[in-house]
């Protein structure tokens, strides 16, 4: 069901890939979503309130899908399938959502990448160079 409404719909809001391990960045995609399913089989690794927000991991041999806020029966150490309903978007009164009734969906192995490239509906970004793009060459040998 993920699968199918990431491949319909774009993102309220797209990955953003931080410039630095603690820079400012949006780790994830948006997603205008009531009902969650998994994208993946896999285990619950976690599922909880971080701060003000519950979340669910659904992990796997290759890496951990996180949603939030996202309301689950499901415990850790449950099994799921790919398309099983695994949560809803929850309406708590003490969360201030950055997108106004999305659910936030974050891949990370252990580097947080775009869900989509991961579910292979988007191509990875290529690297593009150019003047005022930061690149920088260091040579080894003077350059006479």
């Amino acid at each position: 069901m993920l699968l199918l409404i990431l491949m319909l719909f774009s993102p309220e809001t797209d990955f953003e890939r931080p410039e630095s391990e603690y820079g400012s960045g949006h780790r994830g995609i948006d997603l205008k979503l009531d009902e969650v399913s998994s994208p993946i089989d896999g285990e619950v690794s976690f599922a909880g309130k971080v701060f003000t927000r519950e979340l669910i991991t659904i992990e796997s041999r290759h890496g951990k899908f996180s949603f939030e806020p996202v309301c689950s029966e499901l415990s850790e150490g449950d099994l799921v399938s790919a398309g099983q309903i695994i949560g809803t978007r929850c309406v708590e009164d003490d969360y201030s959502a950055h997108c106004e009734g999305c659910v936030h969906v974050s891949f990370r192995d252990p580097e947080y990448r775009n869900p989509l490239w991961v579910l292979g509906l988007r191509e990875p970004s290529r690297p593009v160079s150019g003047p005022g793009m930061g690149l920088f060459v260091a040579l080894s040998e003077p350059f006479d």
